[in-house]
């Protein structure tokens, strides 16, 4: 909710005068003091707004000053009911940790013990059983001459990926792939995701006790598909966990991760292992909105 400091600044160019002429005249340039830039800046980024995160007082108070600058602009209010604001549904979502459960050929691993259990902010509480399928950084990207789905079918499976990108990506587009990971895996058909970290026990612990324990807001069911609609459970397993997802295979995750990170030709293996996993998962919620500020 903090595009409200570069909604203002938008806000700002607009305010700017025409030059007199005829159609034919060179476009106006904006006229715009720096210092009125500044004075809005200094506002919304001031410490009496204490962040503007969603649902506080400082995102009300700041929503409340970007609508007004709009109708001193004599822009159309486009939100609700004739106003600027539009309202948005969301929620403070954080993982049951009581409840999560991880299952690994019938050895169950509580939240917090070699696996953290993802929330999902679309579907509140699920439980999936599947057979697993590696697919390396979980990257389809045929137009590079990379697709770790090419000719593996995962469809109603659990896709197991190792972070990091692969060689040859575009920079501009290595941002891109690497936050899509669970959206290539639902438009490939899986149920599923586990990510593959080198945390140790005592990192799964403090993560799902420390930082991953705190509410965060996300966008509600409400607001439209999204991933988390298909993988409707997902979890990251420490080093040691995830070596045991590879016992009985073609290689080791040792051998997988020395073959995909390799200076010289570096490898992409894929295949299945031979394991069923079940992911239990309930997401605590509590919900609210806040709006957007709309005006044209």
């Amino acid at each position: 909710m903090k595009y409200l400091l570069a909604a203002s600044i938008g806000l700002v160019t607009l305010n700017f005068g025409m030059t007199s002429g005829s159609a034919q005249d060179v476009i106006a340039t904006p006229d715009i003091a720096a210092r009125s830039i500044e004075a809005h800046i200094r506002f919304l980024a001031s410490d009496a707004l204490a962040g503007r995160d969603a649902g506080s007082e400082g995102y009300e108070i700041a929503a409340n000053y970007v609508a007004a600058q709009m109708q001193q602009l004599g822009l159309e209010p486009l939100g609700d009911n004739g106003s600027y604001m539009a309202d948005v549904p969301l929620h403070d979502v954080m993982a049951d940790a009581d409840y999560n459960r991880f299952t690994l050929d019938g050895v169950d691993y509580d939240h917090g013990d070699h696996v953290y259990v993802s929330l999902n902010p679309s579907r509140l509480e699920t439980e999936i059983t599947g057979e697993l399928v590696f697919v390396g950084h979980g990257v389809s990207a045929p137009n590079h001459g990379h697709d770790d789905y090419a000719d593996v079918d995962v469809t109603g499976k659990i896709v197991v990926v190792l972070g990091g990108l692969p060689d040859g990506l575009p920079s501009e587009e290595r941002a891109h792939h690497g936050a899509s990971t669970r959206a290539t895996a639902a438009a490939h058909g899986a149920i599923g995701m586990i990510s593959l970290t080198e945390w140790t026990q005592e990192d799964v612990t403090e993560f799902a006790t420390g930082f991953a324990a705190r509410p965060t807001t996300r966008l509600t069911a409400a607001s439209g598909a999204s991933p988390y609609d298909q993988i409707v459970a997902s979890a990251n397993v420490d080093a040691e966990l995830g070596a045991r997802l590879f016992e009985g295979t073609e290689m080791s995750l040792a051998e997988v991760r020395l073959a995909m990170d390799a200076e010289n030709d570096a490898s992409y293996p894929r295949f299945a292992l031979p394991h069923t996993v079940t992911i239990r998962q309930r997401t605590l919620s509590q919900p609210f909105s806040d709006p957007n500020v709309v005006g044209g």
